[in-house]
C-alpha cells in the first residue's frame, strides 16, 4: 500500500523550494533560499520513509512527481496567476497516463 500522507508530504518537500528560489531570483533577499534547504532535507526523509514502508518502489516515485507537479501548477495558479493553457493541460494529462502505466506495470511484475 502506497503511504499517502508521506507521498504528499514529499511533494509538497519538492514544490516549495522552487517557489522559494523564485522568491530570491525576484528580491535577491538570501533568506530565501536559506529557507529552501531545510525542505531539501525533509524530501530526503521523505524517500527514505516511502522506500522502508512500501514495495511498489516505482509507482510510488511517480505518484511523488505527479502530485507535485499538480500542487506546483496548482499554487502557481493561486498565487502567481497563471493560466493553464492547452499545452499545459496536455502536459498535465500524459503525467496522469504515465502514472497509470508506471502502476500497472509494478502490479504486473508482483
Amino acid at each position: 500500500m502506497i503511504p499517502i500522507v508521506s507521498v504528499f508530504s514529499a511533494a509538497l518537500s519538492a514544490v516549495l523550494p522552487i517557489f522559494f528560489v523564485k522568491q530570491y531570483l525576484t528580491s535577491k533577499n538570501k533568506m530565501w533560499i536559506l529557507a529552501a534547504v531545510p525542505f531539501c532535507f525533509f524530501l530526503i526523509y521523505f524517500y527514505f520513509d516511502i522506500l522502508r514502508t512500501t514495495k511498489y518502489i516505482g509507482s510510488t516515485y511517480a505518484w511523488i512527481k505527479v502530485v507535485a507537479v499538480l500542487m506546483a501548477l496548482a499554487i502557481s495558479i493561486l498565487f502567481f496567476d497563471e493560466q493553464i493553457t492547452a499545452r499545459n493541460g496536455l502536459g498535465i494529462l500524459f503525467a496522469l497516463i504515465a502514472i497509470y502505466l508506471f502502476s500497472t506495470s509494478e502490479v504486473a511484475k508482483s
